[in-house]
């Protein structure tokens, strides 16, 4: 497992996402001309890593349009997981954006048979 993060402008760690056995990370330096991450990666338990160069990638995409069609739906489903978060957390209140988060990780760890209750009373 590889966590990503960012320090934020106060010093404190923001995780961006954990990434599972098989996930990627960099394809901002694929398709953009960055020449730094804009994010520290860490492994979080004993990890294998491949690297792959821009121009090699782009080769592999153009030979094989089956894993650009695969790289592009990973790349809509956490396009669209992070509008989720988003809408999430400029709405609702504390419970609700815990109870969501909550739910985001148990599904993307598939964590089940787990139950937490959320009440206003302390």
């Amino acid at each position: 497992m590889v966590k990503l993060c960012k320090i934020n402008s106060e010093g404190k760690e923001q995780i961006l996402r954990v990434l599972k056995d098989g996930e990627f990370f960099g394809e901002l330096n694929i398709f953009w001309d960055i020449k730094t991450a804009n994010f520290t990666a860490y492994a979080i338990r004993d990890t294998k890593i491949c690297s792959i160069s821009k121009v090699k990638m782009n080769q592999i995409m153009k030979e094989n349009p089956g894993i650009s069609l695969k790289f592009l739906g990973c790349l809509s489903h956490r396009l669209a997981s992070t509008e989720n978060l988003v809408q999430n957390l400029s709405a609702g209140n504390a419970d609700s954006r815990t109870a969501f988060v909550l739910l985001e990780l148990a599904e993307t760890y598939g964590v089940t048979g787990h139950f937490l209750c959320i009440s206003g009373h302390g």
